[in-house]
């Protein structure tokens, strides 16, 4: 992206210091098959799934940026923004013999949108993990842009939304 600031003899690429790129990925919670190294006093791990059909999937957020070096090069921020998982906690309705009823168990969200995306970072943001970091990036009082490929996150995650988040296509596209 050219810096609308340069001059048309010699343009100039923008920073791209304020822009946040996510993207998902999709992970089964156990594979069918896994290779244990065990010591001889410990035991196999135990899987409560009954059948390989019934293994879920659960996403993944990951978000990372340009990463920033002070004067003498050395890493101030690693750009590694986050990696969260759509997952809830729910109380479990009833009692079982793995766990009592009203013990607090993780639940996939099966079903990941584009306005669950856009939710999730402006909970993350209320919440300040993002925002709090997104102002020792830069300071607080400028905007940040978060890009995901050849997609928006979602309309009306403007400054008002979310800190000073706003959504885009990635560049190019």
């Amino acid at each position: 992206m050219i810096d609308e600031s340069t001059t048309l003899n010699e343009p100039k690429l923008k920073g791209m210091y304020n822009y946040v790129h996510i993207d998902e990925k999709w992970f089964h919670m156990k594979k069918n098959e896994q290779t244990y190294y065990l010591l001889d006093n410990e035991e196999d791990p135990h899987r409560s799934c009954q059948s390989k059909n019934n293994i879920e999937k659960v996403m993944f957020l990951a978000a990372t940026t340009r990463p920033r070096f002070d004067g003498e090069g050395r890493v101030v921020f690693s750009g590694k923004v986050g990696y969260w998982a759509f997952v809830t906690e729910q109380p479990a309705p009833r009692n079982s013999r793995n766990m009592r009823a009203g013990t607090m168990e993780m639940k996939v969200v099966t079903s990941v949108k584009r306005k669950n995306v856009k939710a999730f970072f402006i909970e993350k943001s209320k919440r300040g993990s993002i925002g709090a970091t997104g102002d020792c990036w830069h300071g607080p009082g400028h905007g940040w842009m978060l890009r995901r490929d050849m997609r928006t996150i979602g309309r009306g995650l403007g400054t008002s939304g979310a800190r000073g988040w706003a959504a885009g296509s990635a560049p190019g596209r």
